[in-house]
């Protein structure tokens, strides 16, 4: 179809500070605009559907995108999603403490993958997306070690502290990382695409 003209900056169709922070990060003009949808439901009709965990990440994505865009001519409205695949299962962001600790306790010693969805709008309609696939191989961590990395109460004797692996600081982990202090970051041996073996584990951020 005839390209629509962009009368607008990039709208990102998200509350999410880590995303904003990137933006800011690449030097790229934007704003913010949610995308007010029922992401639960669209995320249990989906699944219901046996839409894969590839899948449902790009179309969460594009709805919010599409939300927003509805009431955005003329400007370019990205739409972003994350999912943890384990096995084909689809993990949740935690309600609490201790449902933390159940997921991490499953995570513990296995292979899983973060898929990260972007999709950009323009009038009602994607005019680009993309799917990133990153594969982490968690370390074998002990219960009481993932209940003091989730905030769980505590006595202080039962304290571990058990062995990490430093983030190189010129790292783009580390920039990232930085991006947003309060994300929970633990170390599990993660391969990235530079060949170089960095332990670490996000812990289901938003």
């Amino acid at each position: 179809r005839p390209q629509a003209a962009m009368t607008e900056n990039l709208v990102l169709a998200s509350g999410s500070r880590i995303r904003a922070n990137l933006l800011k990060g690449a030097a790229i003009p934007f704003e913010i605009e949610k995308a007010l949808i029922d992401e639960a439901a669209l995320k249990a009709a989906l699944l219901a559907e046996g839409a894969p965990p590839r899948d449902l990440a790009d179309k969460l994505a594009e709805m919010k995108a599409l939300k927003v865009s509805a009431r955005r001519p003329g400007a370019l409205v990205l739409g972003c999603d994350q999912v943890l695949n384990l096995g084909g299962e689809v993990f949740s962001k935690p309600e609490s403490p201790d449902e933390a600790v159940e997921q991490l306790t499953r995570l513990s010693g296995r292979t899983h993958q973060l898929l990260s969805a972007a999709v950009v709008c323009l009038d009602g309609e994607p005019v680009w997306r993309h799917v990133g696939v990153v594969r982490l191989d968690m370390a074998k961590c002990s219960e009481r070690y993932l209940r003091v990395l989730s905030g769980v109460p505590h006595q202080a004797e039962h304290v571990v502290h058990e062995p990490l692996v430093d983030v190189p600081p010129d790292s783009w982990l580390a920039r990232v990382i930085s991006l947003d202090p309060g994300v929970r970051v633990f170390l599990t041996g993660f391969c990235c695409n530079t060949g170089t073996v960095y332990d670490i584990g996000r812990g289901l951020a938003a």
